[in-house]
């Protein structure tokens, strides 16, 4: 992990466990060697663009498949402690890194039939709660002007009881924050002395 994760473990009642990790992956924006040791954000050449794009979604790969191999080893032969996985994954919901962590199988939210019929991948499958979110809002940030859900969150069956599922109360705050979103580009300093963020909250509320 190039920023390590963070892993809470919280009791919401006795015979209930629930456990929080969250991460921050890789940053989508390139960075390029330079004589002088400091990055560079602009590139000398497609090829050395390429060889950073390559490089930077190795190791955003990279972690994103250790937060899955941590999360098998909490669920696994596990029917009672859940599992909430969170942060800012730099990834929209269909890459490839994101699909990583939400487990076996093709049992999403919006495929209803699936998705409220048990199977074996339950026991370490993962849900990403984008799917929730009202469209007019599934952003949480606006890259060059477009709109690209990269803050997600994920949960274990735990948290999604009863046949047909109960679902959680899913939103992304994009109408909740000033102004609204600023636009970012590939420009680091732009918002040198910002002090709002330029991501939206993703937020779930659950009924335990």
């Amino acid at each position: 992990m190039g920023r390590g994760a963070l892993l809470v473990a919280v009791n919401p009642r006795p015979d209930v466990a629930l456990h929080l990790m969250t991460a921050h992956l890789k940053s989508k924006l390139l960075t390029y060697p330079s004589r002088s040791g400091r990055a560079r954000f602009a590139p000398q050449d497609e090829d050395e663009s390429a060889w950073a794009a390559g490089i930077a979604l190795i190791k955003r790969t990279a972690e994103a498949v250790t937060l899955r191999v941590k999360a098998n080893a909490l669920l696994a032969d596990n029917d009672h402690d859940a599992l909430i996985l969170l942060g800012d994954l730099n990834d929209v919901v269909d890459a490839a890194t994101t699909q990583f962590l939400k487990g076996p199988g093709s049992s999403e939210i919006n495929n209803k039939r699936a998705f409220n019929r048990p199977d074996q991948g339950n026991d370490t499958r993962l849900w990403n709660l984008a799917h929730l979110i009202p469209a007019s809002r599934k952003y949480s940030r606006k890259y060059k002007g477009t709109g690209e859900l990269i803050d997600h969150i994920f949960v274990s069956q735990e948290l999604l009881p009863g046949n047909p599922r109960r679902l959680p109360e899913v939103d992304c705050h994009v109408d909740g924050i000033g102004d609204g979103l600023p636009v970012v580009d590939d420009n680091p300093g732009a918002r040198l002395g910002e002090a709002a963020s330029d991501h939206a909250p993703v937020t779930a509320v659950f009924e335990l």
